[in-house]
């Protein structure tokens, strides 16, 4: 596949990070996306976590991929998600969803997310957040929480 073909596929899916293995990602989906208004624009049939097989070494939760009809369709999903999981109490609120990436946008975002890690812990303050490849300053930050 050309690198043109391939930015063009990334730019109608969305993807879904933090979603528990355990959860059936279709309904899931098919759920939030209803709650959108956009269930015309879901390609269902293509939804899948990446990679298709789970890593015996690796623990995290994979993601999973959300393809729409258009661009605008993802554009409006990455807009409205959050809304529409407050009215779906059994899906878990942490989810967060970004934009399909190449590898090369992948690397920048989480150096990004190392940094703003970094600057958070200093401050103390869930003060910096990565969007769409910059570190934002949030107007109202909140207590800094480690995972431990």
């Amino acid at each position: 596949m050309l690198d043109r073909e391939i930015i063009e596929e990334k730019s109608k899916r969305a993807v879904f990070e933090k979603v528990p293995e355990n959860i059936d990602e279709k309904e899931v989906i098919k759920s939030i996306v209803e709650k959108c208004g956009l269930e015309n624009e879901l390609i269902e049939e293509d939804i899948h976590r990446h990679p298709r097989q789970k890593s015996e070494s690796n623990n995290k939760s994979r993601i999973i991929k959300i393809p729409f009809r258009t661009v605008k369709a993802r554009n409006t999903f990455l807009k409205t998600y959050r809304k529409a999981l407050k009215n779906l109490p059994n899906i878990p609120k942490f989810i967060s969803a970004r934009r399909d990436m190449t590898m090369s946008e992948l690397s920048i975002l989480y150096n990004l997310r190392s940094k703003a890690y970094a600057e958070n812990q200093k401050c103390g303050q869930y003060k910096y957040v990565v969007n769409d490849l910059s570190i934002k300053e949030l107007p109202n930050p909140k207590p800094f929480k480690t995972h431990t």
